[in-house]
C-alpha cells in the first residue's frame, strides 16, 4: 500500500498546484499524504521484522568491538569516545560542529580505506553524496585538511560525535556496516548528531523497558538533557532511531512507542525529512534544494507522534522555506500561533531559487 500512497500524494501535490496557491497546495498534498498513510499503518512488529533496522545492523556489527587494541571506547551502541572518558560527549556545544565556509557550504573533508572494494567504495560514496543533495553539507575528498573523516574498516560499525580534530575515525566494517542507512547514520553523527532516543523528551514518546536488556549494556539508553532538538518533534522514523528490539536479551521489546505501542520505529533505511531539517537547521544551511520533493513525496513515511498536533508540525516545516522575498504574512492556513518565534519572521536560512520560480 505505501507505493499506491506514494504516487497518490504525488498526484494530489500536482493536481492541487494547478487550482490553488503553492502554499494552500503544498499544506494539503501533505496532509492528505499523512491522512491516507493513516488507513495503512505499517505492520509487523515482531524481532524478525526488525532484522534489518540500523540499531540491529550495527548491533550485529559491533559483537566485536573492542576487542581490537587499536579501536577506542565505544558506547551507546557505536559512539567513540577518547581512552579514559567515563562517556561520550555529546555535543551540545558549537565547538564540535564543522566549520562552514564563506560560500555557505561546510566543507567535510574523508578520505576512504583502501581496504574496501570498489562496490563497497561506490556505496560509501553514495552516501556522502546524498548530504549534498538536500543540506549544505559538502564531504570532500581530503587533500591537505588537518580535519577529516577517515573511513576504514575497523572491528564494527562506529563514530565519534562531531568535529574532534585530526583525523577522526568513522569505521564502516566490510562485514556488516556498508549498508546506506548505517553510513548515514554514523555520519550524522560525525555532523554532531545523536541518537533519536536520547533526545531529552524521548520519555514522551517512547518507554524504555530496562527489564529486558541486555545486563550490562542499560547505558545504550540514558537520555541527553541537554539535547539538540533544534526545534523538531520527535521522529520515530529516524535513520538515528534505534529498533524496538535493541539489545535485547529476551526478545522482547525494549523500546515501546507511546501512546501507540504499534507505531513502527526504527525502520528507516535513509535520512528522514526531519533528519535533512536538522543537519539544516544545525549548521544554517542556506538552502534545501530537494526538501520540498522530499516532503511531498516522502511525508507519508514518518511515523508522526499522536502527542504533536499535525499542523503545528507541517506549519514549521513549511514556514522552513519562507525567506526575505516571500509574503511576510503568512497564509491563513499557516496560523503563526503554531509556529516557534524563530520562524515567525522570513529568514535568510531557507531561501533556494526553486522556491523563488514557485512562489
Amino acid at each position: 500500500m505505501k507505493p499506491l500512497v506514494s504516487y497518490l500524494s504525488l498526484y494530489l501535490s500536482i493536481y492541487l498546484s494547478i487550482y490553488l496557491s503553492i502554499y494552500l497546495s503544498i499544506y494539503l498534498s501533505i496532509y492528505l499524504s499523512i491522512f491516507f498513510s493513516s488507513y495503512f499503518p505499517s505492520t509487523g512488529n515482531s524481532i524478525d521484522d526488525d532484522e534489518f533496522s540500523v540499531s540491529t545492523l550495527i548491533e550485529k556489527a559491533n559483537a566485536n568491538v573492542g576487542k581490537d587494541e587499536n579501536d577506542p571506547k565505544v558506547m551507546f551502541g557505536d559512539i567513540a569516545v577518547y581512552t579514559g572518558l567515563q562517556s561520550a560527549d555529546p555535543c551540545t556545544a558549537r565547538g564540535c560542529l564543522w566549520p562552514k565556509s564563506s560560500d555557505g557550504n561546510v566543507y567535510v573533508a574523508y578520505r576512504i580505506s583502501n581496504q574496501y572494494s570498489q562496490r563497497e567504495r561506490n556505496t560509501i560514496v553514495q552516501g556522502l553524496r546524498s548530504f549534498s543533495r538536500s543540506t549544505c553539507i559538502r564531504f570532500t575528498p581530503r587533500r591537505r585538511q588537518r580535519d577529516f573523516v577517515d573511513i576504514q574498516s575497523r572491528s564494527g560499525c562506529f563514530s565519534f560525535v562531531g568535529r574532534r580534530g585530526n583525523g577522526q575515525v568513522v569505521s564502516l566494517s566490510r562485514r556488516g556496516c556498508v549498508f546506506q542507512s548505517v553510513i548515514q547514520h554514523e555520519l550524522l553523527h560525525a555532523l554532531g548528531f545523536n541518537h533519536e532516543q536520547t533526545r531529552s523528551d524521548r520519555d514522551q514518546h517512547v518507554r524504555i523497558l530496562l527489564q529486558n536488556v541486555i545486563r550490562g549494556q542499560e547505558h545504550n539508553f540514558r537520555r541527553i538533557r541537554n539535547s539538540r532538538n533544534l526545534g523538531t518533534p520527535y521522529d520515530y522514523n529516524s535513520v538515528m532511531h534505534y529498533g524496538r528490539f535493541a539489545f535485547s536479551s529476551n526478545r522482547q521489546p525494549t523500546i515501546v512507542p507511546v501512546p501507540n505501542p504499534n507505531v513502527a520505529i526504527g525502520r528507516a533505511n535513509q535520512m528522514s525529512p526531519t533528519d535533512i531539517l536538522r543537519v539544516n537547521r544545525l549548521y544554517a544551511c542556506s538552502t534545501y534544494h530537494l526538501f520540498l520533493f522530499l516532503l511531498i513525496t516522502n511525508l507519508h513515511t514518518i511515523n508522526m507522534p499522536s502527542t504533536y498536533f499535525i499542523s503545528a508540525y507541517l506549519t514549521s516545516m513549511l514556514a522552513t522555506y519562507l525567506s526575505t522575498n516571500a509574503p511576510t504574512t503568512l497564509p491563513v492556513f499557516f496560523p503563526e500561533a503554531y509556529l516557534p518565534t524563530s520562524l515567525t519572521q522570513p529568514s535568510r536560512l531557507c531561501w533556494s531559487p526553486e522556491l523563488a520560480l514557485l512562489s
